[in-house]
């Protein structure tokens, strides 16, 4: 489905060619408007990814219950080090960074063909890059690092509860 937009919006923005002809047939569409892929007003799709939560999310909260539930003392999104981990255990020197599958590349090499869009590409390749600095960083420091990824939450909690307590203990 295609969004409109109007063009006095768009005067400053570049163009890229249709493949039916050049910029000038896709600004003679329907009252004046210009075929767009978003189907929302940029204002809508600006509040819609604002409200993208980065901390407090659907796989954090599980974890952070469960390590309530055993009494663990712990510290929610630690700034104090590298990659700012999601649960860290100051004492013990343990951080465990809780990942989505698609913005940190699980499995990155297996689908990257997939993506048609270099800034994807390239943006999934430096989250990848910027963890693997951050693990490095942590581990010259005497921390140890785990790493959990969304489907293992999603997929089986008690096996990711039950690798987490192991990680504590170890």
């Amino acid at each position: 489905m295609w969004g409109l937009r109007h063009p006095a919006n768009l005067e400053n923005r570049r163009f890229s060619f249709s493949p039916k002809g050049s910029v000038a047939a896709a600004l003679q569409s329907a009252r004046g408007y210009i075929r767009t892929m978003d189907i929302v007003p940029p204002a809508v799709r600006s509040r819609m990814m604002a409200a993208v939560r980065t901390r407090n999310t659907c796989l954090e909260r599980p974890i952070f219950l469960q390590m309530r539930r055993w009494r663990i003392l712990f510290k929610r999104h630690y700034r104090h080090l590298p990659g700012t981990p999601d649960i860290a255990l100051p004492e013990m020197r343990k951080a465990i960074f809780i990942d989505g599958d698609f913005w940190h590349g699980y499995r990155y090499p297996v689908w990257k063909k997939r993506i048609k869009s270099s800034f994807w590409r390239e943006k999934i390749e430096a989250n990848r890059r910027r963890d693997q600095r951050n693990f490095r960083k942590l581990r010259r420091l005497g921390w140890k690092v785990l790493r959990i990824w969304g489907h293992e939450i999603e997929n089986d909690r008690v096996k990711t509860f039950d690798k987490i307590y192991r990680f504590l203990l170890g």
